[in-house]
């Protein structure tokens, strides 16, 4: 009789270890994967990020289409009202740069964002304040008409190369993350259930 209960203890015991195993196994893989888990939130990021530069605020086509209606504006109040509107897509272009400065991971992404699509955008902001709104103010068209052309367009086109870039590399690394995650899910289960 003694050695069938200890062979029963040792039994339970093993079960007992099994069933805290398994538990601890599928808790680290659900709050690996679950929704605000690791993996989540990079993907969640990665679509934070193509959703702010596609378009605006981190992509300055809205800033260079009002420069553009800026040029076909004739009537001072309207020429006002595009200015502020202008001054505002500056600000929230900023303050998403700020929010993405700490955050990016993948250094080329980081690069893309951080360096090679912002120094063209606030060159362009530099030129839009300081020449091409003064210009339209003051009613020299074709001094307007030359830093639209010129200037603006070639800040803007240098700088939507670099968000061209940006999206596909943010969204190779969502697609990547998001195959990382199914296949964690598979391996755990298969290994759960093995």
């Amino acid at each position: 009789n003694l050695k069938i209960s200890k062979k029963l203890y040792v039994f339970a015991f093993g079960a007992i270890l099994s069933l805290i195993f398994f538990g601890l196994f599928s808790h680290r893989t659900i709050t690996e994967v679950k929704v605000n888990g690791e993996l989540y939130q990079k993907i969640v990021n990665g679509k934070d990020l193509v959703a702010d530069i596609l378009p605006p605020p981190e992509y300055i086509i809205e800033s260079y289409l009002i420069c553009n209606q800026l040029f076909l504006e004739r009537d001072i109040q309207k020429i006002d009202e595009l200015v502020k509107q202008g001054a505002q897509l500056k600000s929230d272009f900023s303050s998403r740069h700020e929010y993405w400065t700490p955050i990016l991971e993948n250094p080329e992404a980081k690069n893309l964002l951080l360096v090679e699509a912002y120094t063209p955008a606030m060159e362009f902001y530099k030129i839009r304040d300081e020449e091409y709104i003064p210009a339209i103010k003051t009613g020299n068209y074709a001094l307007a008409e030359n830093i639209l052309t010129q200037k603006l367009k070639i800040k803007y086109e240098t700088h939507r190369k670099a968000i061209d870039q940006l999206v596909s590399i943010v969204n190779k690394d969502n697609a990547r993350l998001e195959e990382n995650s199914k296949r964690s899910i598979s391996d755990n289960m298969s290994l759960m259930y093995a």
